[in-house]
């Protein structure tokens, strides 16, 4: 099937939807077919699958097997038994058949907003195709230091380059920091940055003096409050472990605090695995656009 644009199916669906993103209550971890969705402004269901984010209003039905889901107010894991059906609220879950077992408490709860409409898109044009998110060859990165006051950069090497350059400027102009390395990893020497200073990246890899691959974007450090909060959630989604559920916390929690690559970074996973969701390869393409990388295909 031919990739369509994301914005013909958002204006297609505008009518239908809420033009402003919004924050789930829950998201689906485990479901298998018989499981279906009946999302808020709909009526007839649709397969549900982990990684479907959930939204008050919307409807969960299973068939003759269970489906599981996180429900954020609460919040707890919870799993909705064989022939239920329950409606997600602001607050709470409303049962109209069945019953729901497996209650396991969570430490916290968070969520990316996302805009209703890609699930309107999904009900009237039976499915979206959104073109996907690679950059060739790669410069990911893989940890940007903006929990510390002298940061370190690190990024995906890139095959064949036997140098890379790195730059670090305030947005206005005026490069702080420059360096050359054999290796992505660039640790930053000046004077201590600016909490919540705002600056740019650029890094080059080279091949020779042949440039092979490049990338860039806004830097934010985060203000002091701001890394406190940050290292407090990291080190309970780290407790969690690599599970999807954490991912997506941790993808939420990086793009609430303006931590474009890192969210990036960690949707670029969740990809792998819920390869089906079409809100999550839309979001990618969102952040794509904010991190001024040109990278769809």
């Amino acid at each position: 099937m031919k990739p369509y644009a994301l914005f013909a199916l958002f204006a297609a669906a505008s009518l239908a939807a809420p033009k402003e993103a919004e924050e789930p209550v829950g998201v689906m971890l485990t479901a298998t077919p018989g499981s279906y969705l009946i999302r808020w402004n709909t009526k007839a269901p649709l397969p549900a699958r982990p990684g479907d984010l959930l939204f008050t209003g919307d409807r969960l039905r299973t068939g003759d097997k269970p489906a599981s889901f996180l429900f954020c107010p609460t919040p707890t894991s919870q799993q909705l038994e064989p022939l239920g059906e329950v409606v997600f609220e602001a607050k709470k879950i409303t049962v109209d058949r069945g019953t729901i077992s497996n209650a396991q408490p969570r430490r916290g709860c968070l969520l990316p907003k996302v805009l209703r409409m890609d699930f309107a898109s999904l009900q009237r044009f039976g499915g979206m195709t959104v073109r996907d998110v690679t950059t060739s060859p790669s410069l990911w990165p893989k940890a940007l230091g903006r929990l510390d006051a002298k940061p370190v950069f690190q990024f995906e090497p890139v095959a064949g380059a036997t140098s890379y350059q790195f730059e670090l400027a305030k947005p206005n102009g005026g490069v702080v920091f420059r360096t050359t390395s054999p290796k992505p990893s660039f640790e930053y020497s000046g004077s201590e940055l600016a909490a919540g200073g705002r600056y740019f990246y650029s890094v080059v890899a080279l091949e020779g003096q042949q440039k092979v691959a490049s990338a860039g974007a806004l830097f934010h450090l985060l203000s002091e409050p701001e890394r406190a909060e940050a290292r407090a959630e990291l080190a309970r989604l780290v407790k969690e472990g690599a599970s999807p559920e954490a991912m997506l916390q941790r993808a939420a929690l990086y793009e609430r605090s303006g931590q474009v690559d890192e969210a990036v970074a960690e949707y670029q996973k969740l990809a792998e695995i819920w390869r089906e969701s079409a809100w999550l390869r839309g979001k990618r393409v969102e952040l794509q656009k904010q991190r001024g990388v040109s990278a769809i295909h």
